[in-house]
């Protein structure tokens, strides 16, 4: 994981990732950078946010299906 800039969960339905300014900021600071992969790798792991993310994927399913149904 060190170096790539993101993490991939396991079951790969999201990336966990660093947004463009904290990237630039740890370009030069070696510790800062070993922090915030661990705390992405948390992230990434993280049970409430694998649910949360499956709870928003389901309620994004249901309005497009639901939209779709009214069109018909």
């Amino acid at each position: 994981m060190r170096g790539e800039g993101k993490t991939e969960v396991s079951d790969k339905k999201y990336t966990v990732d660093a947004n463009s300014l904290d990237k630039a900021l740890l370009v030069n600071d070696e510790y800062a950078k070993e922090i915030n992969d661990r705390w992405l790798l948390n992230i990434a792991e993280d049970i409430y946010v694998k649910e949360a993310f499956s709870v928003l994927c389901d309620l994004n399913n249901l309005q497009k299906t639901t939209t779709i149904n009214n069109q018909q």
